[in-house]
């Protein structure tokens, strides 16, 4: 029968590992903390050690009873990552420290940037105790901006699930596709408003497109920066004033790619525009003068010069500007024109201007009516105070301002102390007055004497 005694010395202590015979340190008496002094032994069965150790050793002595998950590191970091390509791989690893074999359910990426990061295992469906393995995963953006998501381990650790935290920055490498402006014909100095596009938003910096012009006649400026996170940028193409037409190339170039605008120039021209081509006044009163206005503008690209403007046509005048005459692009001038009739009567007249537009001579048709105004003078007067000669009525005389011949226009009788006269010319001046007349027929002397201006 083999021997599975061991031999312990007699005298049995607790004193520890330290005051444990070298030359007997039984791993199981290790665990009891169970040494021995002086060289007597004895034999005790490795059986019943074994029984008596297992029922009365606490489970923290012999670690833990199940499997634990540990991760190396809870979180990876990709830093900044081009768009549609891929990040070198980090590896996790998973330990399981406990026991017992640990079961793995799952291992997979989620989160809301889930499709940006790839994982990969060695893991397999379970990890032996104290055993580990390796967890890969990559950084493959789909977009450009930040990114965020988790790898889950889902098993039967009591932690369960594990993650590890994932990020990165996706970033753009944009080329130009693009480069407009709004205007492509100009015929006067001024500015074109442009814009370059790239294909897609610069993340995370800004891009520079270079811009030339292939005529001096057009300055743009020599570098446009797309901001970071934008896919455009505006500049302006200035354009001078030129004696012949050309066509100007402006060209966006940014590493092996060039876009190019055709901006097509011709010579500014001076035009003159007249708000009307007739001004009628329609009826006006003989001898009251009526005005209307007429204004020019110069619309072209180039100043316009107005040498005259003549009116013709009795009874119209104009005033209001002093020729030659010169406006800019865009400037105006107004000119009065008056109707003044002096008979009565239909008028026609015309306003001629003369300019060095496009259209060198513009006529304006005018046209109104004079319409005299008939007046009449009314008279009245206060009778007598007194008279030894009882008044049967009264005669009214008129004469021309200056005249001493008056005519008599009528009479009238006692009862009536007022009198109309409905003959009278427009623009003169008349001298009134009134004699009272008795039954014979016999006249008072004259009253005083009224002068009246008809207008």
């Amino acid at each position: 029968m083999p021997d599975n005694s061991v031999f312990l010395p007699s005298a049995p202590t607790t004193a520890g590992y330290n005051s444990f015979d070298p030359d007997h340190r039984s791993p199981l008496l290790q665990l009891l903390g169970i040494g021995f002094s002086g060289r007597s032994r004895f034999r005790l069965g490795i059986t019943a050690l074994l029984i008596a150790c297992a029922a009365g050793m606490p489970a923290s002595v012999w670690g833990e009873r199940g499997s634990r998950a540990s991760l190396s590191v809870s979180s990876l970091s990709f830093g900044s990552q081009a768009v549609g390509t891929a990040s070198a791989s980090q590896t996790v690893t998973l330990t399981n420290t406990g026991w017992a074999s640990l079961t793995i359910t799952s291992i997979k990426v989620t989160g809301t940037n889930a499709s940006s990061f790839v994982s990969q295992s060695t893991c397999g469906s379970s990890l032996a105790a104290r055993a580990s393995c390796g967890i890969q995963v990559h950084f493959s953006p789909t977009a450009a901006g930040t990114m965020t998501a988790a790898v889950s381990i889902v098993d039967t650790a009591k932690t369960s699930p594990q993650t590890i935290s994932l990020s990165g920055t996706g970033t753009s490498t944009p080329t130009l596709s693009a480069l407009s402006c709004s205007a492509s014909t100009m015929s006067s100095a001024g500015t074109d408003a442009c814009t370059v596009t790239l294909s897609t938003v610069s993340t995370p910096s800004s891009f520079n497109v270079n811009i030339s012009s292939s005529s001096s006649s057009v300055t743009v400026p020599a570098v446009v920066t797309v901001p970071a996170n934008a896919n455009r940028a505006a500049f302006t193409a200035t354009v001078s004033s030129i004696s012949a037409a050309q066509t100007v190339t402006l060209t966006a170039s940014a590493g092996s790619v060039s876009k190019t605008f055709a901006l097509t120039l011709s010579p500014a021209i001076a035009t003159l525009s007249v708000n009307a081509s007739t001004v009628a006044f329609g009826d006006v009163q003989v001898n009251t003068p009526t005005t209307q206005q007429v204004t020019l503008t110069s619309t072209g690209g180039a100043a316009v010069t107005v040498s005259s403007a003549t009116i013709t046509g009795t009874g119209f005048s104009l005033s209001g500007a002093t020729f030659p005459l010169t406006l800019n692009s865009g400037q105006s001038a107004v000119l009065s024109v008056q109707f003044d009739p002096s008979v009565s009567g239909a008028v026609a007249g015309q306003l001629t201007i003369k300019s060095n537009s496009s259209s060198s001579t513009t006529v304006v048709s005018l046209s109104g009516t004079g319409v005299a105004v008939s007046y009449t003078v009314d008279l009245s007067w206060s009778a007598p105070a007194s008279s030894s000669d009882p008044v049967a009525g009264y005669n009214i005389y008129r004469s021309p301002s200056g005249s001493s011949t008056y005519q008599l226009l009528g009479s009238v009788s006692t009862t009536q102390l007022a009198f109309t006269d409905d003959g009278v010319t427009n623009g003169q001046t008349y001298d009134y007055m009134v004699e009272s007349v008795d039954a014979s027929g016999v006249e008072s002397s004259p009253s005083n004497v009224a002068a009246v201006v008809v207008p």
